[in-house]
């Protein structure tokens, strides 16, 4: 007899009985919608194939253990493994499985003693699959058989996963503990590590610390290496990072952020702290909120709320002039009053206050050149409040007051002390950004509407790379269509 609410049952012999909700009705699963079953646990203890890297490269991968690749001679191998040179792309490699499809001919490490083995039905190891199980979740399945992919729910309480998740997370608030600074930089980073749709690639588990747009990133990168090498046989150092940055926003925003998506690729270009990829401007270019919402929309699918709720992550952090240029004067700065690593929304409420446009020379940091930002309070005051161009887009749209050289000249505030050296009063108003003006406001008002959104958003940002298949290529998750510009 089926339960209401429940699928399943339908060859049992014991006739349990089992928990339903009162109002649930009858279901059956259709052929879309049916979970997988799992696929028979390996009962051999062979490891697979895996190419890692090529003549040292990178450094953190050699020596490779064993049933790793490419080798060249015994000594790119571990301990007492030999390298097992192939002959033809296809040969068989003794003591690993797997390699039969493979067209490059790698070399691989083995075992001297160890024989040639081949994965009978009952031993096979499942290979990687996508099935749909509904219109929003897809589930994968590992080469362990453990179930990864995207899951809506989160893989937190999963009886596979849960103790892995709960462990980054503890290693992950220690790290915040005893630093709370951390906290902003392992959201920064993962941001900065989401950005990007290269051949498929999104959050892929390294930055490149050579583009000036992630000088200071460095430091958090460093930090979290232990970990991502400690869980590195579960996680890829772009899960283990993504898992962190979760735990810094349910530590920021006392809400929950679960892990739903676990299988992301790391990028095979990268050092040992992950610092390689692919070079992507974070606000494109600046001047004008059409420009930075093409721009969030193509890297990330954010459309006009995820946007602005992402830029009030800048609530919980701090500018550095040697890290961006922008600063109070030598000296770093904050966008809101009293900034520390609780999220609040005085980032949008500090748009009424009265902002002055400024141009920095940046003499001690040269490289970033020169600079535009907003200012609120005395010349290098402790209390001076800093915006960037990107920020005042979110309300005022500055793209049609852009000088040749990037300067803008329309105004923001009667009150400003000044707009570049001239009197604001015979400056023209900047207009409105119509997109994005009453979100700001909204946000200001209500503080809830703005956690709800950035949550939704954070957890879109965080499968970039990932969502072909399950959500119908971008498609906002709390919206209905997909966002255009």
């Amino acid at each position: 007899e089926p339960v209401p609410g429940c699928l399943g049952g339908e060859d049992e012999s014991k006739g349990t009985d089992y928990c339903s909700r009162k109002d649930a009705e009858i279901v059956t699963a259709s052929p879309t919608t049916a979970v997988p079953s799992i696929s028979p646990q390996p009962t051999s203890t062979y490891p697979r194939l895996k190419y890692v890297g090529d003549e040292w490269k990178p450094k953190s991968a050699f020596p490779l253990s064993e049933c790793e690749g490419d080798c060249d001679s015994d000594h790119d191998c571990k301990d007492d493994l030999i390298c097992f040179e192939r002959h033809g792309t296809t040969e068989p490699v003794p003591g690993c499985l797997g390699g039969e499809d493979e067209s490059k001919g790698t070399d691989y490490c083995s075992r001297k003693d160890a024989e040639i083995v081949t994965a009978s039905p009952t031993t096979a190891v499942p290979s990687i699959s996508l099935v749909p199980t509904s219109s929003d979740e897809y589930r994968i399945y590992t080469k362990q058989g453990n179930l990864v992919g995207y899951n809506q729910a989160g893989w937190d309480n999963d009886v596979v996963w849960k103790d892995v998740i709960a462990d980054v997370r503890r290693d992950c608030a220690v790290l915040f503990r005893d630093d709370l600074e951390y906290v902003a930089k392992a959201i920064r980073l993962s941001f900065h590590d989401c950005m990007g749709q290269s051949e498929g690639y999104g959050c892929d588990g390294c930055v490149n610390l050579n583009h000036r747009d992630n000088t200071g990133l460095k430091s958090i990168m460093i930090k979290l290496r232990p970990i991502v090498e400690k869980y590195e046989e579960h996680l890829s150092r772009a899960d283990t990072w993504i898992l962190c940055a979760l735990t810094a926003l349910e530590i920021s925003t006392s809400r929950q952020f679960p892990m739903t998506y676990i299988g992301r690729q790391s990028c095979k270009d990268s050092d040992d702290i992950g610092d390689g990829g692919e070079k992507y401007d974070i606000y494109g270019d600046e001047e004008g909120t059409s420009k930075i919402l093409h721009h969030f929309n193509k890297y990330f699918g954010f459309d006009e709320r995820c946007t602005v709720a992402v830029m009030g992550l800048h609530g919980i952090a701090t500018m550095k002039p040697k890290n961006s240029g922008h600063g109070n004067g030598p000296h770093s700065a904050t966008w809101v009053k009293s900034a520390s690593h609780k999220m609040t929304n005085e980032y949008f409420k500090g748009f009424e206050n009265d902002w002055t446009y400024e141009k920095r020379e940046n003499k001690y940091y040269r490289k970033f050149g020169e600079k535009s930002q907003w200012y609120n309070g005395g010349a290098y005051d402790k209390k001076r409040l800093v915006l960037l161009n990107a920020d005042i887009a979110m309300k005022w749209n500055v793209e049609d007051y852009v000088e040749e050289k990037g300067h803008i000249y329309c105004k923001v505030s009667d009150e400003a002390k000044h707009h570049d050296g001239k009197n604001p009063r015979k400056v023209p108003d900047c207009p409105r950004a119509y997109q994005t003006y009453n979100i700001v406001e909204e946000y200001a008002e209500d503080y809830d509407s703005f956690l709800d959104d950035l949550e939704n958003c954070m957890m879109q940002m965080y499968t970039t790379g990932y969502r072909e298949g399950f959500d119908g290529s971008y498609l906002n998750y709390y919206g209905d269509d997909p966002a255009t510009y």
